[in-house]
């Protein structure tokens, strides 16, 4: 009876199929990006350039981490000589552009003697370029600078293949051959910008195959595609009003970091009424920094405590500090530089001209609008007349170029790395690009440390420049806003950045689940 049973069970059995197993198709390493401007060429860094995504297709000789320490790129190595005039980088070895080309020391020379179109920086100071042999290149400067490593880390120092194709009536280069871990496949101007994986990266091959940069321009069109699942992340920038939505969204999650940057609103200081140190003053009593950051912008911004982010660590003067709500002192120091309001209309007169100016700011960000308006109201009260005017882009950086503004709300730019020396230069020197103000003793001051190599030194020259400029108030320090980062929870370890030149670049390890 036993065999029996025995018997009819393995034939049951042997009946039965196993049940077929479910298999599970590995998700498409594909990442859809929400991008909010075309780039305006394949060149590496410059303005109107690939930007941002930079380092997603070139390599730099050196990098800056998101701790903003310095580390080796395609420059194993670096040394400064004694007076700073003399950098010896070492090259890495077995590095291979796009193209399948050897990288050395001749495509260094060539990006630097090629496409160096607005020197900044140390690079101001180069002199000439040298390859004693194929993996060393020595910088040769006219005066010492402590910055160059530092500057050789930004997009516009990018490395590009010394065999590139160059149009001959423009200059420009025609094809994006670095050594990235992506490649350019296609540029659809105005659409699209579609990067590969670079297989063959000197790193190691990016998990994800291909990033597609969806060109949306319009903020608010750029979270609904996110929500419909047309894109798979954004960068949220000029997002401010859509955050709330983003983060009790259960499809949707962020990350955000302080960024490097401050928002800040320049006063045209060569001109009146705010050439006037007593209404420079008055104008930053007036505004109530604190409690109008943290009430309209507590989720997307931090108010100032000092000239910098926290991100710049050390270099934040501890003893220089915004001047605070102070509405009475305002009034005082306006009444004693001659502004009173003498027909009773609300409005401070002097010499029977009115006080009343334009505060000039980006339309694309909705954050700027709130700040904007709050600062219209608290300025009226101390009885200044304030319109506002919101501009694209490009007429904000030709007001901000050109000086043709009374008051311009902006992001600051020209704090491109570890080190905000550069920043001083741009807008507080007598021959920066800016010139947002300048006197004697600050030019001194800003020339002695581009030349200085000592780094306690550096540090005090440091502090000394940023109590003068803020004892100058040429500048009303608002906040620093979070950069975020909004993506489908399938999609892994992406996250913020600090430097908005860094936006793209945790890409190379992300990947889809």
């Amino acid at each position: 009876l036993v065999c029996i049973v025995v018997g009819v069970a393995i034939a049951v059995a042997g009946c039965i199929s196993p049940p077929e197993e479910v298999s599970k198709e590995a998700p498409k390493q594909e990442l859809v990006v929400g991008h909010d401007l075309d780039i305006g060429s394949i060149k590496p860094g410059s303005v109107g350039g690939l930007w941002t995504l930079t380092f997603l297709v070139y390599d730099g000789l050196t990098e800056i981490d998101q701790d903003y320490n310095k580390k080796q790129g395609l420059a194993e190595s670096w040394e400064m000589s004694q007076d700073g005039k003399v950098w010896t980088f070492h090259l890495r070895k077995g590095v291979r552009f796009h193209d399948g080309t050897k990288f050395d020391s001749e495509d260094v020379k060539f990006t630097f003697e090629t496409f160096i179109e607005k020197p900044f920086g140390s690079l101001r100071f180069l002199e000439k370029i040298e390859c004693p042999d194929n993996y060393t290149v020595k910088f040769i400067l006219k005066k010492p600078s402590y910055l160059l490593a530092s500057d050789l880390a930004m997009q516009n120092t990018a490395i590009i293949s010394s065999t590139s194709p160059v149009d001959e009536k423009n200059g420009k280069v025609t094809e994006a051959i670095g050594t990235g871990p992506f490649k350019v496949e296609k540029w659809v101007k105005g659409q699209e910008i579609v990067l590969v994986r670079n297989d063959e990266y000197w790193k190691g091959a990016p998990k994800l195959e291909r990033i597609i940069f969806k060109v949306i321009p319009d903020p608010e069109t750029r979270v609904m595609a996110l929500e419909s699942d047309q894109i798979d992340l954004l960068y949220c920038k000029g997002l401010i009003t859509a955050i709330p939505s983003l983060l009790k969204n259960s499809k949707i999650k962020t990350d955000r970091k302080v960024g490097q940057n401050t928002v800040v609103i320049f006063l045209k200081t060569q001109k009146e009424p705010f050439d006037d140190l007593q209404v420079r003053k008055a104008i930053n009593y007036a505004i109530d920094v604190n409690t109008t950051v943290r009430s309209l912008l507590g989720d997307v911004a931090v108010p100032v405590e000092h000239i910098f982010s926290p991100a710049f660590k050390q270099f934040n003067n501890p003893e220089v500090n915004p001047y605070g709500y102070d509405p009475e002192k305002a009034r005082l120091l306006l009444s004693q530089a001659g502004w009173r309001d003498t027909d009773g209309d609300g409005v401070l007169e002097k010499n029977e001209k009115e006080f009343r100016v334009t505060l000039t700011f980006d339309a694309r960000n909705p954050g700027y609008q709130i700040m904007a308006e709050a600062v219209q109201n608290q300025l009226k009260k101390v009885g200044i007349d304030v319109r506002l005017q919101s501009v694209d882009y490009a007429a904000l950086r030709k007001s901000l170029s050109s000086g043709e503004f009374d008051m311009l709300m902006v992001r600051e730019w020209y704090i491109p790395h570890d080190d905000p020396s550069n920043h001083y230069y741009a807008y507080y020197h007598s021959n920066g690009i800016l010139k947002i103000y300048s006197n004697e003793k600050l030019d001194q001051l800003i020339d002695q440390l581009e030349v200085k190599i000592d780094q306690t030194e550096r540090l005090r020259l440091h502090y000394e420049i940023q109590k003068k400029i803020m004892d100058n108030a040429p500048a009303i320090f608002l906040y620093h806003p979070y950069y975020i980062v909004a993506e489908k929870r399938s999609v892994k370890d992406v996250e913020a950045s600090v430097g908005f030149w860094q936006d793209y670049e945790s890409l190379e390890k992300a990947w889809i689940e």
